[in-house]
């Protein structure tokens, strides 16, 4: 886990050159007045000294450990890469927690887009988190309630319901409980409930897998087609079809070997 450093550094742009003020005061000292600011940079680093975020923003004013920006943006750092880009209307920090709002948009370095009106950075605990937040990437769309991103894991999840489509192989809409999600895989789960164009299933848990747009639903497995219904252990899709493993039952529809029903 990464740990920023306490001591953020302000650059004030003022006549005569730039000045540099703590972003917080030492414990006892009276507050200061509001101070100003112009061409904001605060950097926070890892225990090993690397870069871990920076924050910059076209002006705010700090007065003691709280300070409000104008228009920040925010770049996350993981692994000497830029991992997260984040913006908004106005940041407002006291002590270790930042409040972003208005407008909020995060990018990814793996293609995820994060819109919603509120965020709130925990500095301490290296946690993202905000509620009602709509999330897409190439192929995938997510509505959900609870947002929360771990930022020494580069990882996040949804909670407390989500609704979403996954565009591959297939169109498919899922609703369900939970989702976690990184550069690679999606896994959604609890009571899930998918619709595709001419199927419908029941599960306990997708594994999407990005690279080969494979979609594995598993745990219960129900499903129901235009020709049959279905269980199984397991139910693979790919952009070759669908495969059924473990303990597979199937029930065809009447008519099915008359060459009805989509046969």
């Amino acid at each position: 886990m990464h740990r920023a450093r306490s001591l953020l550094l302000v650059a004030l742009a003022v006549i005569g050159g730039a000045v540099t003020l703590p972003l917080r005061s030492s414990p006892g000292e009276e507050a200061s007045p509001a101070t100003r600011a112009t061409g904001v940079v605060l950097r926070g680093y890892d225990a090993e000294g690397n870069a871990a975020w920076m924050v910059t923003a076209a002006g705010g004013t700090i007065q003691a450990d709280v300070g409000s920006l104008a228009s920040p943006e925010i770049v996350f750092y993981k692994a000497g890469r830029e991992a997260l880009r984040a913006r908004s209307e106005t940041l407002v920090s006291a002590g270790k927690e930042a409040v972003l709002r208005g407008n909020v948009v995060i990018s990814s370095d793996d293609g995820y887009r994060l819109e919603t009106d509120e965020l709130v950075w925990n500095q301490s605990a290296d946690l993202l988190t905000s509620h009602r937040v709509a999330i897409a990437s190439e192929g995938v769309t997510v509505d959900a309630h609870e947002f929360l991103y771990l930022l020494n894991e580069d990882r996040w999840s949804v909670s407390e319901g989500f609704t979403a489509t996954i565009d591959r192989p297939s169109l498919l809409r899922v609703v369900g409980k939970t989702l976690e999600g990184d550069g690679e895989r999606l896994v959604l789960s609890g009571e899930l409930s998918i619709e595709g164009e001419d199927e419908t299933y029941s599960c306990e848990r997708i594994d999407y897998e990005r690279a080969n747009e494979e979609v594995r639903l598993s745990g219960s497995v129900r499903g129901t087609l235009s020709w049959a219904t279905l269980s199984a252990d397991a139910i693979t899709l790919t952009t070759a079809g669908s495969e059924a493993t473990g303990v597979v039952r199937v029930v065809l529809e009447p008519g099915f070997f008359r060459g009805e029903n989509g046969a």
